[in-house]
C-alpha cells in the first residue's frame, strides 16, 4: 500500500523547466517532498487520532463513544437515493461500497420483505403499497449486521426500482477493535438511521461482551482499543469498568 504521508507528492521534472535545473533541481524537489511528509505526520492531519472513549470502556461490552480527531481520514459513505427520499447507503465508509447494488421488485404478494446477499439489497413490495419510511424500517431491522442501512426523509409511496448501484464511496474502509475484537459501527433502527455514528471527531461502536469471551477479560484488565480508518491506524489502551 502507497505511503498515506506520501502519496500526494509527485516528482518533479525540473530538467524540462527554466530555473534550478537537472539533478540539482531533482533533488531539491525531493527534500520539499520528504518535508511535508513529515509535516502531514507530526500534524497527524487527516490521520485516526484517538483522544479518549466518553465513560471508558465497559468489560460487558455495549455501545461507546470514541472521541478523536480524523477518525473518518476524509472518507465517504457509498449511496444511493430512490424515490424522494429513501436512501440506501452503507454503514462504514470506502470504495468498495461502490460494489454494492440494490433493486426494488412486487412479487405480487405476501407482504414487504427485504433481504440482502451477494453485495445486493433486494427489497419485494410484495403487492403492497409501502412508504419510505415503512421501506427503510423494514431493512434497518431485519438486516442488523448487513452493510447497508437506509435513511428515509418522508412518506411518500413507493414503487419498483430496476437494480441501480450506489456511488460516491472514498476510502480503504474502517474497522474498531477492542482487545482484538470486532466493534462494529453502532447499528440503528427506524426509519431514520444515524449518520453521526461515524464522523471525523465522533464514532459509536458496539464493543461486544469482553466476560463472555472464551479468553474472558474481566474488570479492571487492560485493554486496547485500535482504530484504522483508510488504512491507517491508531490505538490506545484503558482499564476495563
Amino acid at each position: 500500500m502507497a505511503s498515506k504521508a506520501m502519496e500526494s507528492q509527485g516528482a518533479a521534472k525540473p530538467h524540462l523547466t527554466t530555473g534550478k535545473g537537472g539533478v540539482a533541481g531533482e533533488v531539491d524537489d525531493l527534500r520539499k517532498d520528504v518535508d511535508a511528509g513529515f509535516e502531514t505526520l507530526e500534524s497527524r492531519s487527516g490521520y485516526p487520532d484517538i483522544h479518549w472513549v466518553d465513560g471508558g470502556l465497559v468489560a460487558v461490552g455495549g455501545d461507546h463513544v470514541i472521541k478523536g480527531a480524523g477518525l473518518l481520514a476524509g472518507q465517504t459513505f457509498a449511496s444511493v437515493t430512490l424515490g424522494a427520499s429513501l436512501e440506501i447507503i452503507m454503514r462504514v465508509p470506502g470504495a468498495a461500497g461502490n460494489d454494492e447494488s440494490v433493486e426494488v421488485v412486487d412479487s405480487g404478494g405476501g407482504g414487504l420483505a427485504v433481504s440482502y446477499a451477494a453485495n445486493k439489497l433486494s427489497i419485494d413490495l410484495g403487492g403492497a403499497a409501502p412508504n419510505e419510511d415503512t421501506i427503510a424500517t423494514a431493512v434497518n431491522s431485519a438486516l442488523v449486521g448487513a452493510p447497508v442501512r437506509a435513511n428515509s426523509g418522508g412518506g411518500e409511496a413507493f414503487g419498483t426500482v430496476a437494480e441501480t448501484s450506489l456511488t460516491g464511496g472514498a476510502g480503504d474502509g474502517w474497522e474498531c477493535k477492542v482487545t482484538g475484537e470486532d466493534a462494529p459501527i453502532k447499528f440503528d433502527t427506524g426509519a431514520a438511521t444515524s449518520s453521526a455514528n461515524l464522523t471525523e471527531t465522533e464514532a459509536t461502536v458496539t464493543v461486544p461482551d469482553l466476560t463472555g469471551l472464551g479468553d474472558a477479560r474481566a474488570a479492571g484488565d487492560v485493554a486496547t482499543l485500535e482504530v484504522v480508518s483508510d488504512g491507517m491506524s491508531d490505538k490506545t489502551s484503558a482499564i476495563l469498568a
